[in-house]
């Protein structure tokens, strides 16, 4: 059984990739901002959260990643424009 640190550890390099992907992500949406007309697209914006909602199956409440998601979503079209 791993120690408290150990498992902290891991807690530490896995919230350094969240963070790295996120930035992945924002630059991307920063790519698709400066390449169309319309920022907003409700049908994608749902797509994106049922894509995380079945990738998670049940693993994860529901309640938490939508809301996790209306918030990068919300993020991405910030930096958009």
């Amino acid at each position: 059984m791993k120690t408290i640190i150990e498992l902290r550890k891991e807690i530490d390099r896995i919230d350094k990739d969240i963070v790295m992907l996120l930035i992945e992500r924002m630059d991307i949406s920063r790519d698709i901002g400066g390449s169309k007309e319309k920022i907003t697209d409700k049908s994608r914006e749902m797509q994106v959260i049922l894509n995380a909602l079945n990738t998670s199956g049940e693993k994860l409440d529901a309640t938490f990643l939508r809301e996790l998601y209306e918030l990068i979503i919300a993020e991405s079209k910030r930096v958009q424009v």
